[in-house]
């Protein structure tokens, strides 16, 4: 039996979201997307997400936003995907780091950012 009974017609329900969690971008494998042009105003790269057990979450920055005649510009050296400590488990709000450092406005002036998620899910961000 289900937990609770079948709405009537015209019955009113409520849901209710964590902040930020309407919807996302998925990757139930591995997937990879861009975010072009951002400006940092807050100097850190925040991001709610949630990762499932064994999933994680890496973000790289670059300066080149990527054409369809320039899809695969090389990341700003020291903010690659190779750098970036793996984001794991679920947060609202988790701070991007490459080897310790959390400042973005150090790569430059307009951003894209690159993100690869295995098995996990981007919800929103910060700059």
């Amino acid at each position: 039996p289900p937990l609770t009974p079948p709405p009537l017609p015209s019955q009113v329900r409520m849901a209710q979201w964590r902040p930020h969690r309407l919807c996302g971008l998925e990757a139930r494998e591995e997937g990879r997307f861009t975010i072009q042009t951002v400006q940092p105003v807050h100097g850190e790269l925040n991001l709610n997400v949630r990762c499932r057990r064994g999933g994680w979450i890496r973000a790289e920055l670059i300066h080149g936003i990527p054409s369809r005649l320039n899809p695969d510009c090389d990341p700003i050296p020291g903010f690659s995907f190779a750098d970036c400590a793996p984001i794991t488990g679920d947060h609202e709000s988790v701070t991007v780091s490459w080897d310790g450092k959390t400042d973005v406005r150090s790569a430059g002036g307009s951003l894209g950012i690159r993100l690869q998620l295995f098995q996990a899910k981007v919800f929103a961000y910060r700059v």
